[in-house]
Order: C-alpha cells, then sequence, then structure tokens
C-alpha cells in the first residue's frame, strides 16, 4: 500500500542514490509500516517513489547488507545497477534520518528490499523490527 495510512508513521528521513561521488536524492517519502495495520504482515519501512521500481521492480527482491553510521542508513547493493532516468548507476541507497537512526542504533547488518508499485520496503532482522515496534508503540501504534 502507497501513501499515508493508518498504522504508517511518517518519518523525517532523506534518501539518497549513491554510486562513487555521484548522488542523487530522491523525494521520497518514508513510513515505518507497523504490522498488523493497512495489510502490513510485518513491521518494516516504506520509501515510496516510483524511481526505486527501476532499483527494484515490483514483485522481486534483494537481500544485501546495510549499516547505521554517522545518521545515515547505508545499504550497500552488492552491484551497480543501471537507472533509465537518472542516465547512470546506483550503487547504495543512503537514508539520512537522525530520528531513525537513534531508534535503530548503530548496527551492521542485513536488509531485504522488496519491490512494491510505487517504491520499495525494507524488511530487517527480529532484532532491528523489536526497536522499530518499540517506538511505534510510542507512537501509539501497538503491532497487532
Amino acid at each position: 500500500m502507497t501513501g499515508p495510512a493508518i498504522g504508517k508513521i511518517p518519518l523525517d528521513a532523506k534518501v539518497f542514490l549513491v554510486h562513487g561521488n555521484k548522488i542523487y536524492e530522491v523525494p521520497c517519502d518514508v513510513y515505518l509500516h507497523v504490522k498488523g495495520y493497512s495489510l502490513a504482515r510485518v513491521t518494516h519501512l516504506d520509501l515510496e517513489h516510483n524511481l526505486l521500481n527501476e532499483l527494484v521492480k515490483p514483485k522481486s527482491a534483494l537481500y544485501v547488507p546495510f549499516k547505521v553510521v554517522n545518521h545515515k542508513i547505508i545499504i550497500n547493493l552488492k552491484k551497480a545497477y543501471y537507472l533509465k532516468s537518472l542516465k547512470n548507476f546506483v550503487s547504495a541507497i543512503v537514508i539520512e534520518s537522525n530520528e531513525l537512526c537513534k531508534i535503530i542504533g548503530e548496527i551492521s547488518s542485513m536488509v531485504y528490499i522488496g519491490g512494491k508499485v510505487g517504491g520499495v520496503f525494507l524488511g530487517f532482522h527480529k532484532d532491528v523490527i523489536r526497536k522499530l515496534e518499540h517506538y511505534a508503540i510510542s507512537k501509539g501504534y501497538p503491532p497487532k
């Protein structure tokens, strides 16, 4: 599901696509989508912008490493992907968010990037999901 909805907590974040020293800001909406609300079976993050579907098409996925460092979530795509609309390659997704990095804490792990119509979702391991759900409870959205 794309766009605002019950159980989708908007986060203050900027999203960048990176390859080498080239950085492209993507005007994404970033949400914490809590389990049990608006069709979510698992608590996850939604990055919503059509450009991301050039990277991960709907109903396809990547399982790649990520780390949280200096208020940034850096997702290494393992290889470079060519995006026609940017006329350039992308090898990482960087999410800049003090709020989100404070919730997750410094970590190095793996993330599942699933394509959906209008963007992608990020699925994390249980330890990260617990932290995200604790934050969701503080915002009035306990997981169902």
